[in-house]
């Protein structure tokens, strides 16, 4: 979590931010021509570009999702949920560095960099799997967050909305990352400008809190995508607890398990 706020005085680390945040700008904008739900969500091709940036990158792609979104949003125009949108991206590029380096002892996917096994290493189809988990995890997380701030503001129908946002972020994730990330990231790896090159963390958090955080922030962001659709059905309040509000537990509870990672 410390990542977060070191990279600051990192100028390298600072310029990813603006070429992150630039590039899935870029690839934001035009798509906003093509709404799924007007004004909500649209056709996202750019979701491809997370994954791979916060592999990459770390704590820059994080910043640099959130900044890209928002500016993203400025198109369509800004709105009470717009923030709910900056932190869903944020987490979508911050949350697989952070599961893949508690998981994995090596700095990216083989069928991403294109490096030989180690001895060490993990199985290809395991490594294949952790990705497309993490994958799971950080979509539904995205999904999670911008649906708490539909629900409070009854900015968009809930139900209808989580879903797609869900399946467009784990499909170009998922199918699409890894095709563009085999062309890009072993240059980046050789330039010496991913996030492990330059901030020199390990790959494994040797925290002890660490299978805490593998549990807590995988079962926040599913089980509370959950929630929150049974709660989209259920407005109102239970026990003088205003249901909106309770949804965003959820939504903490990811933010904690990801910072204990």
């Amino acid at each position: 979590m410390r990542d977060l706020i070191r990279m600051w005085s990192n100028t390298r680390m600072i310029v990813l931010v603006a070429i992150s945040a630039a590039v899935y700008a870029a690839i934001l904008l035009p798509f906003k021509l093509f709404p799924i739900v007007p004004g909500v969500t649209e056709l996202r091709p750019a979701t491809a570009i997370p994954p791979l940036a916060s592999l990459l990158f770390g704590p820059a792609a994080a910043w640099g999702m959130g900044f890209g979104n928002l500016i993203g949003d400025f198109a369509s125009g800004l709105g009470p949920v717009t923030p709910f949108g900056m932190l869903g991206n944020f987490l979508l590029g911050w949350m697989p560095y952070r599961l893949w380096r508690a998981m994995s002892s090596e700095p990216l996917p083989r069928f991403i960099s294109g490096e030989k096994a180690s001895a060490s290493s993990q199985g290809l189809l395991v490594q294949v799997a952790e990705f497309l988990f993490i994958i799971v995890v950080a979509s539904a997380a995205c999904a999670l967050v911008i649906g708490w701030g539909g629900l409070i503001f009854e900015a968009f129908p809930v139900k209808a909305v989580v879903p797609i946002i869900f399946v467009n972020n784990v499909l170009w994730g998922g199918f699409v990352t890894p095709l563009v990330a085999r062309a890009v990231a072993p240059r980046v790896r050789a330039w010496g400008l991913t996030a492990d090159q330059i901030l020199g963390v390990s790959q494994r958090s040797q925290s002890p809190t660490r299978l805490i955080g593998l549990f807590l922030a995988p079962a926040s962001a599913l089980g509370g995508v959950l929630v929150l659709y049974l709660l989209a059905g259920s407005p109102g309040e239970a026990a003088g607890v205003d249901l909106r509000w309770l949804a965003g537990v959820p939504s903490v509870l990811v933010l904690v398990g990801t910072a204990l990672l």
